[in-house]
């Protein structure tokens, strides 16, 4: 029979507090765990097809990213967002409400939905007897939306109408739109109406209307527009009602600041606009702030313009030297880009564009 060695007691009493702290350590660790949740990508779910963009309705505080395009070809198109969807009516908007003066009756989208650079093409909506048309409805006041494009977009709706979303109260950033956005009032480009925050987005969207329309945001309610622009046509399709501008249908105590727009501003009628060409109209009273802002008078065919804004002839809007007080570097080509920048520009041969965008 062997002897044990002198250490073997003391060596299997060490194993039993070894042991003893291990599982000490994982009750602990669950405890962490358990008592203070980590959000890891997982947290995230991500959008592959037009049915996974559906179901985040069914969850409207919840995180998204798109993981790629989405357009005609993607599983979900017909039957969701293209003209056989629902009857013809096309995508019905993610958080339906009504944005009323007392506040929303219904539900707004206020989760985060991040576009991580990938674009939603051929967006389909004909929904011209309906209110808060878009992608969106109505994005909440902790709604966050970013980095999103919109190509080729197709939209149709009554009081409020904007391709990304009906109505912004939250913040949205980094985003744009192409095609076509046709409605009765508070029409926009890429919003309908905002009453929250706006940067670093841009339209190539015609907007038309019978009473309040914009390039970029049909009505600016008390929201904040910062660093944008708007290049697509507005046009007064009927109706009494004045406001109508290339960037900004009606401003309504609201800020815009460092934005311009270029497209053009007509009377579909042939009754001609001559002081719309980046606000159609006003209202100061409360918080109001409007400066750094330009437009095109070739372009918009328009000499003048309600609220803060300058006309400029074309080769001044394509002068970085016009925008003093903006962050704005000439680069050597549209290829080019100076991130140390919000704006870059080619002298004599570009408008701003801003330097976050894919290179041409």
């Amino acid at each position: 029979m062997k002897k044990r060695g002198k250490n073997t007691g003391r060596n299997r009493g060490n194993r039993r507090k070894f042991v003893a702290i291990a599982a000490a350590c994982v009750v602990v660790i669950v405890m962490a765990v358990t008592l203070v949740p980590r959000l890891t990508d997982t947290d995230t779910v991500r959008i592959r097809d037009w049915h996974d963009l559906h179901r985040v309705r069914d969850d409207l505080a919840g995180s998204y990213v798109l993981a790629n395009d989405l357009d005609s070809t993607t599983p979900g198109y017909d039957e969701l967002a293209g003209p056989t969807a629902h009857e013809g009516k096309g995508w019905a908007p993610i958080g339906q409400a009504l944005f009323l003066e007392d506040g929303i009756v219904g539900e707004a989208f206020e989760g985060a939905f991040d576009g991580r650079g990938h674009e939603i093409r051929d967006l389909f909506i004909a929904r011209s007897d309906e209110n808060t048309v878009g992608l969106f409805g109505i994005l909440g006041e902790e709604a966050v939306v970013r980095d999103v494009g919109f190509v080729g977009a197709d939209v149709t709706g009554y009081f409020t109408v904007g391709v990304l979303a009906a109505m912004n109260l939250g913040n949205v950033s980094r985003s744009y739109s192409t095609g076509s956005v046709v409605g009765n009032s508070a029409v926009g480009g890429l919003l309908g109406g905002n009453g929250g925050s706006v940067s670093l987005c841009y339209s190539e969207a015609s907007a038309s209307g019978q009473m309040v329309a914009g390039g970029l945001v049909g009505m600016n309610s008390r929201g904040a527009v910062t660093d944008s622009y708007a290049t697509g046509s507005v046009t007064r399709v009927g109706g009494g009602d004045a406001s109508f501008g290339g960037f900004v249908g009606r401003n309504r105590e609201g800020m815009i600041v460092n934005c311009y727009s270029i497209g053009s501003v007509y009377y579909q009628e042939g009754v001609v606009l001559t002081d719309n060409g980046f606000a159609g109209s006003v209202l100061t009273d409360g918080h109001y702030e409007m400066t750094g802002n330009y437009w095109d008078v070739e372009t918009s065919g328009q000499g003048a313009t309600a609220g803060g804004a300058t006309g400029l002839a074309t080769a001044e809007m394509m002068d970085a030297a016009t925008y003093e007080g903006w962050s704005i570097a000439a680069v050597g080509g549209p290829d080019r880009r100076n991130t140390s920048y919000t704006w870059n520009i080619v002298d004599g041969e570009t408008y701003p564009f801003l330097s976050w965008q894919r290179r041409s």
